[in-house]
């Protein structure tokens, strides 16, 4: 089980807050395990506000994505990187999403029972509760899982019979389906497939939470519409760079190294990470080489080398660089952590080794050099975190040799140079294993965002 998860788990027991597991218990340990998906929890209304302030003080973030329940607590564990999600409500929903029907379960019926996993005591719905429980929400689902109905077959044949009939699920299953006990659950075991049950049953179970056929059939239809414009806003959120689920305000992060530091990888390993894609995950690159406008690149190759025409490409490349800045102000505000791959601290590298070189320059060189800083790219916004991989010459050397020894020698001293004078750098130690180099990255990220 994740560390995430035990100490939420342990702080819950403690406590003594009211709340069950009571969905997918079949594939539970691989939820916890962070390799399979959410962990869905049902939580009483008058333990819910203490719930969420255990969540938030063991290091959970909430969705702010959300405007009403279901809401979504999301964490990346620092022992293995895996994302920790936890799908919390306060009441059983049914039907095709967004789930127009529910039900309010009654606590004090519902049967909990106590679980042990990896020394950690979770509360989870009760074996005879979450049988009948599935079949309600399997049977009203649009698309339930061919599977299921053998999981359920099988826990059906393994659960005392008496039991499951006394329990409170089973009680409001009948009860919505307005069948006997052994008419539905020998339709289970007879093996039916889902069609065939959702046929018996479906429309009788929407019936009976609905209040009668006209408002549901009223409800199904305003959903319907509904869940159009849920997969509108989906899409659009798509298009407008916003993240599936929005944890914090946004964040610009530098990142910063010679060739051979390993950035390139480093920043490739926060947009691979489970958690920063879901949360929201941009890289912009501020060097030179990926243009935005069209023919940039061509233009740059063909037409360099005329005197005119290489003044005006010039301007246009860092023209191009500079209104960089304002996509990343836009995808900080939409909620991203935002990676600023080569910022702008390469160009003020870049002008203090020029400055150094101007004493062996003839007048006309120095003027051209003064043109040409005349349009260099600003640092018109400073990143709210910048991330400086600070490798020895020597390491960098063995990893890229795009230089001379010389002058990446050079490079190096100017960058920790300027570095050291920036109160919104943090140096990390990119000699050591990649490895140690991606946990003290992702510590300094997640705790810049807490």
């Amino acid at each position: 089980m994740l560390v995430s998860y035990v100490d939420l788990f342990v702080n819950l027991e403690l406590e003594k807050c009211e709340y069950c597991i009571y969905k997918g218990l079949n594939h539970l340990e691989d939820d916890l395990n962070g390799k399979r998906g959410d962990v869905d929890i049902l939580v009483s209304e008058s333990t819910l506000s203490r719930f969420e302030q255990i969540a938030l003080k063991c290091g959970f973030k909430k969705s702010m994505s959300q405007t009403s329940y279901p809401n979504y607590y999301l964490k990346r564990d620092e022992q293995t990187g895996r994302m920790a999600m936890i799908d919390l409500d306060v009441k059983l929903r049914f039907g095709q999403k967004p789930q127009p029907f529910h039900l309010r379960p009654n606590w004090n019926e519902m049967k909990i029972a106590k679980k042990n996993i990896d020394g950690t005591i979770l509360n989870v719905l009760d074996t005879h509760d979450y049988l009948p429980l599935m079949l309600m929400m399997r049977i009203t689902s649009n698309h339930p899982q061919k599977s299921t109905i053998s999981e359920i077959c099988i826990l059906y044949n393994e659960i005392d019979k008496e039991k499951l009939n006394c329990s409170y699920f089973s009680k409001i299953l009948m009860e919505l389906t307005r069948s006997s006990e052994n008419e539905l659950y020998d339709n289970i075991n007879d093996f039916l497939t889902w069609d065939r049950l959702q046929v018996l049953y479906k429309q009788t179970i929407l019936d009976s939470l609905g209040g009668s056929k006209l408002r549901t059939s009223i409800r199904l239809f305003i959903y319907l519409y509904y869940s159009w414009y849920l997969r509108l806003k989906a899409r659009l959120k798509k298009v407008i760079k916003q993240p599936p689920y929005h944890l914090h305000q946004g964040v610009i992060i530098g990142m910063i190294g010679v060739d051979g530091a390993g950035k390139s990888s480093a920043v490739d390993a926060v947009l691979n990470d489970q958690f920063y894609k879901v949360s929201g995950v941009k890289r912009i690159y501020f060097g030179n080489g990926e243009y935005w406008f069209p023919g940039l690149n061509w233009m740059s190759k063909s037409f360099s080398k005329m005197p005119v025409f290489r003044y005006i490409l010039l301007f246009l490349k860092n023209f191009d660089r500079q209104m960089r800045s304002l996509w990343a102000l836009y995808l900080r505000k939409s909620g991203n952590v935002v990676l600023c791959d080569r910022y702008y601290y390469d160009d003020e590298c870049g002008k203090v080794l020029r400055n150094k070189n101007m004493k062996n320059l003839n007048a006309f060189a120095k003027f051209k050099r003064k043109i040409s800083s005349l349009i260099q790219p600003r640092m018109i916004i400073t990143p709210d975190l910048t991330l400086f991989f600070n490798v020895s010459p020597a390491v960098a050397y063995t990893r890229k040799k795009d230089f001379s020894y010389e002058t990446m020698l050079e490079v190096n001293q100017c960058y920790r140079e300027i570095m050291k004078n920036r109160p919104e750098v943090v140096f990390i130690d990119a000699d050591q294993e990649h490895s140690k180099v991606l946990k003290d990255m992702f510590l300094h990220i997640s705790s810049f965002n807490k």
